[in-house]
């Protein structure tokens, strides 16, 4: 492996200047930086990625743009997604630069760009009408989505199958013989807030239609924010008796945990009363009771299938396909079963004879 030193003794100079040269950090005649550079590409050094910005004129700098607050840390929502992609990255040779903000706005986004900081940039938690994505396209850098909008004209997204997962689910409550099932997302004026949950709803109401089952707008449950009061407010014509479903499907695993909290603490018993069914199984630091029946998928393989396609872009290689989505898996746990009148009448049976 070639180093400093031997750049140094082919340059004619001191391992510092070399230093100096590649980091930036300390004024270097232009001549004697241009021969360092030379010596670097003929000898093939790579010391890290400040030397390779320098050779590429690129910085191997990946953005990450994603909202964090005090409340998501705090459940790591996010860990495995940051940490996937941070893993990847350095198997390309890239580092990588989160932009965290509480509602990164367009704004940032274009200011990040501006920056020259970043070669490309990948995008968390994608809204379904999201602004930041039409900021990224306006710039013209390259960009994935690890998500996806309502609108994904000419994006590069890789994803979740999460369409999918809401047929599997309804599939599966289905088959244990559920017909009124409710869909529990984040949403305003009977919009889902991310993509995620849009693509969700498309296939909760194929299903039913696949199922001929009928679904009144009302199963249907918009909360503002994940947290114990908004869940507990949407879903109060359930407590009260005015709502009627015998099965609910979450899009996310927390949203689930709150869920079955709130039954718990109403009088409602999970999967006796109610199954519950998360779109999602994040590794998290809660473990409720019962486990939580899931439609998943790795988001290992979700955070390699998006870094891998913006470093071919960064290399000059197009996509075959602009949408790329992981596939996904059900994993039966306890908090589903059977709706309760059916296990009375089934156990009825059984004494009869």
């Amino acid at each position: 492996m070639v180093t400093i030193d031997e750049v140094a003794r082919r340059a004619g100079v001191g391992r510092t200047t070399v230093s100096h040269a590649l980091s930036g950090n300390r004024h270097v005649a232009p001549s004697t930086r241009d021969r360092i550079l030379a010596v670097v590409n003929e000898l093939g050094y790579q010391p890290n990625a400040a030397a390779r910005s320098l050779v590429s004129r690129r910085t191997m700098t990946v953005g990450l743009i994603i909202p964090l607050d005090l409340d998501i840390l705090a459940e790591n929502r996010y860990t495995d997604f940051i940490v996937g992609v941070g893993d990847r990255l350095n198997d390309h040779g890239y580092r990588l630069l989160c932009l965290i903000d509480r509602n990164p706005a367009p704004l940032d986004v274009q200011r990040l760009l501006r920056s020259n900081s970043v070669d490309g940039t990948l995008l968390l938690q994608v809204r379904t009408i999201d602004t930041r994505v039409e900021a990224l396209v306006a710039e013209g850098r390259p960009f994935v989505t690890m998500g996806r909008p309502r609108d994904t004209t000419g994006i590069v997204r890789a994803d979740g199958d999460f369409s999918t997962s809401a047929v599997t689910a309804v599939d599966y409550l289905t088959h244990l013989g559920h017909s009124q099932i409710g869909f529990v997302a984040t949403g305003q004026d009977r919009m889902p807030m991310f993509g995620f949950q849009w693509y969700a709803l498309q296939g909760f109401r194929r299903a039913h239609r696949l199922h001929h089952l009928p679904l009144h707008h009302s199963r249907i449950i918009y909360h503002e924010r994940e947290t114990e009061p908004s869940l507990e407010a949407a879903l109060a014509p359930i407590f009260d008796g005015t709502l009627a479903v015998t099965a609910l499907v979450t899009t996310t695993f927390v949203g689930a945990v709150l869920i079955m909290q709130l039954l718990n603490a109403h009088g409602w018993r999970v999967p006796e009363d109610i199954s519950v069914i998360a779109l999602g199984d994040p590794r998290n630091t809660m473990l409720p009771l019962p486990s939580i029946t899931v439609v998943r998928f790795s988001v290992a393989d979700l955070a390699r299938e998006a870094v891998d396609l913006l470093v071919g872009m960064l290399e000059g290689r197009q996509p075959s396909r602009l949408e790329h989505l992981v596939p996904i898996e059900l994993v039966i746990r306890g908090s589903t079963a059977p709706p309760a009148q059916l296990r009375l009448i089934t156990t009825a049976r059984v004494q009869t004879v």
